[in-house]
């Protein structure tokens, strides 16, 4: 994945739930830490940021309509 610019806030808990949650679900290891990365990163390319802190992750940016 190409690096996005800045520095984000709950990135590494985005990752680790969501290993957690895919594993919890069946999926082998290996897959389930590269659907993890996939969506981590997805939830930092669409991040918010709420007031003057670090962006957060949008973890339900698939569930929003494309307003581009």
């Amino acid at each position: 994945w190409d690096r996005l610019p800045g520095s984000f806030h709950g990135s590494g808990c985005t990752l680790a739930a969501s290993i957690a949650g895919l594993l919890a679900q069946g999926l082998e290891p290996f897959s389930a830490i590269h659907e993890a990365q996939a969506y981590t990163w997805e939830t930092l390319a669409h991040a918010m940021r709420l007031g003057m802190g670090q962006p957060l992750p949008n973890r339900l940016f698939w569930a929003q309509g494309d307003e581009d």
